[in-house]
């Protein structure tokens, strides 16, 4: 039985066999319920199911639903809250005191943008935009994604240490003058969660509470090794394989967070939660940018996944992940965009093109080694999202028997005024796609997007609300720490500065070379 068809000039039914197969020319998908009940040519799905509902035509690109693998629920991005881009350690600092807009509509907002850029599953890295609300926070955000009805695996955050820098708190606010340690310390104490809270408690009253949800899974959240001690990311990996569940964390972000470990532990960052016993297929290390060839073959060997977000770590200057190498080692990688794409718009298109051209830079001077194709960047926004949001059986390809995930892309308004006919259908998005040829978005069988419009919510509304809220004053106690956290800023780049000031940043790949 199907009750639906999406109908396309191609259908792009599973990116693992891209660039040689995959393609259903003039195909078309049946769909019953929530669920794939076949993928074929259009004509005879039609005469098989001559009553089901028609979407689409020959002027459209059938695709799996994208996956954003890394993010924060970010409605009004950084840079539109008076943010400006710098150095990921000092700018954590800008971040901690951004204006923190209600956590419901700010992510209702963000779902909703990605929706309609193509997006069927995110996976939600959790950060508190008010510290002394975790639950209410994780509440907001979790109903938020469920009222949009977009797929996702959300992460609550988990944190115990390095709050402003990479060294013990009260360590830190001692090397301060006195009056902005005092003012520091007196604001913690509206921040700080509420007493008796607990952060493994409170994930696994969520895993209990979504463990039937059909569209969303919860994961443990260490929010970063730097940040998370060794008995809470211990704890992290012990309980997620008790409860069958992933876990998703930060790593080596930025070459200080590489030269922490080394100086820290002796031994390269992965190679420690290696030995938490934090690694696995059920795990997804978002950024990974200075990974070493350890750090890649680690991941390799334990089925780590790698969640690649290519606009932030270039606007936090930290770099370019090796991800060409990953993936010759046979590294599961997915893309994520962090809340912070390079246009601070959650244009997933727009980011997979961005993924495909920094790795066409030549790598130490061999001219012609393998880099990322555009089949392959097709498959990490795919298939490699997928298996690192642990829906991986589920999701990422338009096969019998998986979700009803899918986006029709406008391929009449992509290729005006002239697109050769040779030029594939993934490589015509890839090369030209963005958020505006996304016309029908479709999760677990429900239409959500038609047209380029949002079907459940009017977003317009919900806009204005947050332009609202970004107007107003923050509460007395968010205002207190915003004030009392800003003079320290420059003692945290200091700190930085002379501590890791000279890190060794020999790249894999060779930008400009004096050679």
């Amino acid at each position: 039985m199907a009750s639906t068809l999406l109908r396309g000039r191609w259908v792009i039914s599973d990116p693992a066999q891209l660039p040689d197969g995959g393609i259903v020319d003039n195909g078309a998908v049946a769909i019953e319920d929530d669920t794939i009940t076949e993928v074929g040519g259009y004509e005879t799905l039609k005469a098989r199911f001559p009553d089901a509902k028609e979407i689409g035509s020959n002027a459209h690109i059938v695709i799996p639903g994208l996956v954003n693998a890394h993010d924060h629920g970010r409605g009004i991005q950084a840079h539109r809250l008076g943010m400006a881009d710098d150095y990921l350690e000092p700018w954590l600092l800008d971040f901690w005191r951004a204006h923190p807009l209600d956590t419901h509509l700010d992510t209702l907002y963000c779902a909703i943008q990605q929706l309609k850029a193509g997006i069927t599953t995110v996976v939600h890295s959790g950060y508190w935009r008010d510290w002394s609300k975790p639950e209410q926070e994780a509440a907001d955000a979790l109903e938020a994604y469920d009222e949009v009805g977009i797929r996702l695996s959300f992460a609550p955050l988990a944190i115990d240490q390095n709050t402003f820098v990479y060294q013990d708190d009260e360590t830190f606010l001692e090397s301060l003058p006195d009056e902005i340690a005092n003012n520091i310390r007196g604001a913690l104490e509206g921040m700080n969660p509420p007493p008796g809270y607990d952060w493994a408690e409170h994930t696994c009253a969520l895993i209990e509470k979504y463990a039937n949800h059909p569209r969303i899974q919860i994961l443990f959240g260490p929010t970063g090794p730097e940040w998370c001690s060794r008995p809470l990311l211990e704890k992290s990996a012990r309980l997620a394989k008790e409860m069958g569940v992933g876990i998703h964390a930060h790593c080596l972000e930025s070459p200080i967070q590489r030269d922490f470990f080394q100086r820290t532990y002796g031994q390269c960052g992965v190679a420690y939660l290696r030995d938490c016993g934090l690694l696995g297929p059920k795990t997804a290390l978002a950024h990974c940018t200075w990974f070493g060839e350890e750090d890649i073959a680690i991941c390799a060997e334990t089925g780590t996944s790698v969640c690649h977000n290519a606009s932030s770590n270039l606007r936090l200057r930290n770099g370019i992940a090796p991800v060409a190498r990953m993936l010759e080692l046979g590294v599961n990688v997915g893309i994520g965009m962090d809340s912070f794409s390079l246009n601070s718009d959650d244009d997933m298109l727009r980011e997979m093109r961005l993924v495909e051209n920094i790795h066409h830079m030549p790598k130490g001077g061999v001219a012609y080694e393998p880099c990322p194709s555009g089949a392959d960047v097709f498959r990490m926004a795919t298939l490699g999202g997928a298996k690192a949001s642990t829906f991986d059986a589920e999701i990422g390809a338009l096969l019998t028997g998986r979700q009803a995930d899918a986006v029709l892309i406008d391929y009449e308004a992509l290729s005006k005024p002239y697109l050769d006919p040779r030029v594939t259908p993934h490589d015509a998005i890839l090369r030209l796609a963005n958020a505006s040829h996304v016309d029908t978005v479709m999760v677990a069988g429900e239409l959500l997007v038609v047209g380029g419009v949002y079907q459940r919510q009017d977003e317009a509304a919900i806009a204005r609300r947050l332009a609202e809220l970004a107007e107003q004053e923050p509460a007395e106690h968010l205002k207190r720490f915003f004030e009392a956290v800003g003079p320290a800023r420059p003692y945290v780049a200091a700190f930085f500065e002379k501590n890791y000031g000279r890190s060794d940043v020999a790249p894999y790949y060779t930008v400009n070379s004096s050679r």
